[in-house]
């Protein structure tokens, strides 16, 4: 059974040919395919092309596997073999051989099963005036039947991004849902949830994309309503979650699709994550999983260069994972019957929560499934530092026993006190009533009006206006406001000594502040960056700023509202936490989300496009 293509297709974009191969020498492109010249070697033990031996062997009913090859002219193929010994990688040839490659039939080269562990692949070096790299495949004996026919449900939510979607879509069409020679051909179906309503009929021509109209209930409104509507039909047995303005690499997707199709039995309740890469700098992987730890989250495989081949390896250990975000999440359906749909939480954490109740530290990350995104902490928070908090309190309640008002309220003040340092006084606000909603309880949240609240809670954001419209305010120049110069600027070591000296005048609060040229910062920069500095502007990778200015008073305002709430938390906490870990399924049946989005009452209930 064929098992992964390499990618031969030649690529365009310099920053992210090393996900795809290596090479020295004369390599061209003719009709989608490699071309060599003479002496031109090129190598496929990267992100995409490489096989992970490991994983294919633990997790799926496959074996004795090879490596098949058509194309014409004369080269030496060698297979490699590339793992990690201790903290080296190791590179060995099994085996290597001169052919005259033809476009009729196929040249095959067996894997070693000694090679068990790491990655193996070719490494292709052109003999004759020219070497055509026409088909290369990893196949793999099944030691068992496969299972009944896998279906896979996409399931997108949108709000307002068309461009977005339908660059995402036709990439989709083109090399998946509408191609015949693609395993997923006939298998696949995508549900777009129109959480804007804007959509219209821009997707109208696709026949295997179906968008639903959606009252703006977040981005868990809009996948739980794909959930829905792809459950209608019995036929879907996984729900692929992803992003809108995610670029994808649409062979992670048949990836995907092959490996659910292999897996063995145990496995059958696994989900299957997708790493993130960053989008600006695309061989740099954001994470691989991650453990929410109670809410100090920790990415795996963060900042990891999947350009290297160290870094390749080390993405193949595996690691306890908590959660696989939704930028790319593969989940049984029998998963979702079992344990129900997500909870409404609107935005952030909703993915977190979900992994814990129906992942239960059971995910499968391959090299070659992931998907370009922009990272993170290149925007600024916003609206966020509500949900994160109320959400927060929400899912640790659930999960934790022994969560409790004394861990919640620590966490509460270094949080409000980073961004008190930042002079981020608004975001305080959505910090303490993020807690106090929380402490609201169940009942509040369950007739809550998503769209109005959030529409509350973005009006007590910060208005960010273009960067360049700061150029020339007290000595701020063009320069000085590019995205590049910013996010290269190397943050400080500071002493010991200088460290304490910082934290007990409140990072300079308590004294006189800077002259000169205020701060450029990016949105998360080193609190400790921001010593002594009489105004900060915040400028993200979209070109967007926020400027904030040292306030005393407004600092002491803040710790004056904490410590309010500190009393509400003693008196409610307890009480809160316990109705939402015995009452939380309230949240997650069919019904209440078919009323929770109006579809009982024909509203936002289009049919889309069938």
């Amino acid at each position: 059974m064929k098992l992964q293509d390499i990618l031969t297709d030649y690529q365009e974009n310099e920053k992210k040919q090393s996900l795809y191969y290596k090479c020295s020498g004369s390599i061209g492109k003719s009709e989608g395919k490699v071309c060599l010249e003479k002496g031109a070697v090129i190598s496929f033990g990267t992100y995409f092309n490489s096989f992970s031996l490991e994983k294919w062997r633990k997790y799926t009913v496959t074996g004795e596997y090879n490596i098949v090859i058509k194309g014409s002219g004369k080269a030496r193929v060698s297979l490699y073999h590339s793992f990690l010994e201790g903290e080296e990688a190791v590179t060995k040839v099994l085996l290597e051989r001169e052919i005259e490659l033809s476009m009729e039939s196929e040249s095959v080269f067996a894997v070693s099963d000694s090679a068990a562990t790491g990655i193996c692949y070719p490494v292709v070096e052109a003999l004759s005036e020219r070497v055509v790299l026409e088909q290369i495949s990893y196949e793999g004996k099944l030691y068992e039947n496969i299972r009944d026919e896998i279906f896979l449900a996409l399931d997108i939510c949108t709000f307002k991004r068309e461009p977005y979607v339908k660059r995402n879509i036709e990439e989709l069409n083109r090399y998946v849902l509408e191609n015949p020679s693609s395993p997923l051909y006939g298998k696949a179906q995508v549900f777009i949830s129109d959480n804007g309503c804007t959509l219209g009929n821009c997707l109208s021509g696709f026949s295997k994309v179906k968008v639903m109209p959606n009252e703006n209930v977040g981005g868990v409104g809009g996948f739980t309503r794909g959930m829905l509507e792809a459950m209608k039909e019995e036929k879907f047995t996984h729900i692929l979650i992803m992003d809108d303005d995610a670029v994808m690499e649409p062979s992670a997707i048949v990836k995907t699709y092959i490996f659910l199709a292999v897996l063995k039995k145990k496995y059958w309740e696994y989900t299957i994550g997708g790493g993130l890469l960053r989008e600006n700098t695309p061989c740099i992987q954001y994470e691989s999983g991650a453990v929410w730890n109670r809410g100090r989250i920790k990415a795996r495989k963060h900042h990891l260069d999947m350009g290297k081949l160290k870094d390749i390896l080390s993405n193949e250990i595996e690691e306890r994972i908590e959660y696989a975000g939704w930028w790319f999440s593969c989940i049984p359906v029998e998963q979702i019957k079992k344990y129900g749909l997500p909870l409404p939480l609107f935005i952030h954490r909703d993915d977190i929560e979900y992994g814990l109740r129906t992942g239960r530290e059971q995910f499968i990350f391959l090299n070659g499934i992931g998907v370009w995104h922009e990272a993170f902490e290149n925007k600024m928070p916003g609206a966020t530092e509500y949900y994160d908090w109320r959400n927060l309190a929400i899912v640790n309640s659930i999960h934790y026993p022994d969560f409790n008002e004394k861990e919640l309220f620590r966490f509460l003040f270094k949080w409000v006190t980073a961004n008190v340092i930042r002079y981020r006084y608004q975001y305080v606000d959505m910090n303490l009533k993020g807690i106090e909603d929380f402490l609201k309880g169940i009942d509040w949240l369950k007739v809550q009006d998503a769209p109005a609240l959030h529409q509350s809670i973005f009006s007590m954001n910060y208005k960010a206006v273009p960067a360049k419209d700061f150029v020339g305010y007290k000595g701020i120049t063009e320069e000085d406001i590019q995205w590049e110069r910013i996010e290269k600027v190397k943050q400080r070591n500071i002493g010991k000594s200088e460290k304490i000296l910082r934290q007990i005048t409140l990072n300079g609060y308590f004294l006189p502040s800077k002259k000169g040229k205020i701060l450029v910062a990016m949105p998360h920069d080193n609190i400790y960056d921001m010593y002594r500095q009489r105004e900060i502007l915040y400028v993200d990778s979209t070109g967007k700023a926020v400027l904030v200015k040292r306030s005393l008073s407004k600092a002491l305002r803040c710790y004056k509202k904490l410590w309010k709430l500190k009393k509400l938390i003693h008196r409610s906490f307890e009480c809160r936490r316990k109705e939402y870990a015995q009452r939380y399924t309230e949240l997650t049946g069919k019904q209440f989300w078919m009323d929770y989005l109006k579809m009982d009452k024909g509203e936002f209930h289009g049919q889309g496009n069938n």
